[in-house]
């Protein structure tokens, strides 16, 4: 939990996973980003998102925010649901074997296709987690497992916190590493603040 930053969050957050990865591997972050609001649909109806994946060059923010906002404007975030069509009339088992299979060759070999998810839920309104004699101070959403994403991190602000939370593989985050790279996105995050 920190104070919430100013500025391109979530383009703030990719720059810092990108300094603490290693420098001689390619950095693929995945953005989740919501179809609701381009579509004109309302936010109740549930869950439409598409997944933007970018490789990240860029080192500043700024940057970032702008390459974001270039793949979105492109519709690269509509790239898997466009080729999802490709596995309409496969059998759910036939899915999940491949799944399974794509999941045990990226663990064996540590090698994922990208780097890791972030998703910026943005600020929530505790009133609406409000009741009787009860009265939010923050909120926070927990990340769920996925074996076959290497990182997800997930930013939600409320009043004037951020929380951040992630999820990875036991055997990416074992030893203190999760705990090691949560420190420095927020080392990262506050060192950059405007003061």
């Amino acid at each position: 939990r920190l104070p919430l930053p100013s500025g391109h969050l979530l383009a703030c957050v990719v720059v810092a996973l990108k300094a603490y990865a290693a420098a001689n591997k390619p950095f693929v972050v995945e953005i989740p980003v919501n179809l609701r609001t381009a579509l004109g649909l309302s936010d109740e109806i549930g869950n439409l998102t598409g997944l933007l994946r970018l490789p990240i060059t860029d080192s500043t923010p700024a940057e970032v925010q702008t390459s974001i906002m270039k793949a979105i404007s492109e519709n690269k975030h509509l790239a898997p649901i466009l080729s999802s069509h490709r596995f309409r009339f496969l059998p759910i088992s036939s899915l999940a074997q491949i799944g399974r299979a794509a999941h045990q060759r990226e663990v064996k070999t540590q090698q994922y296709s990208f780097s890791a998810t972030v998703s910026n839920l943005g600020l929530t309104d505790l009133s609406s987690f409000s009741g009787p004699s009860f009265e939010p101070t923050t909120c926070y959403w927990i990340p769920p497992h996925s074996p076959s994403n290497p990182l997800l991190l997930i930013m939600c602000g409320s009043g004037t916190h951020l929380e951040i939370t992630a999820s990875t593989p036991r055997a990416l985050g074992d030893n203190g590493r999760l705990d090691r790279l949560l420190d420095h996105i927020v080392n990262h995050l506050t060192s950059t603040a405007p003061s």
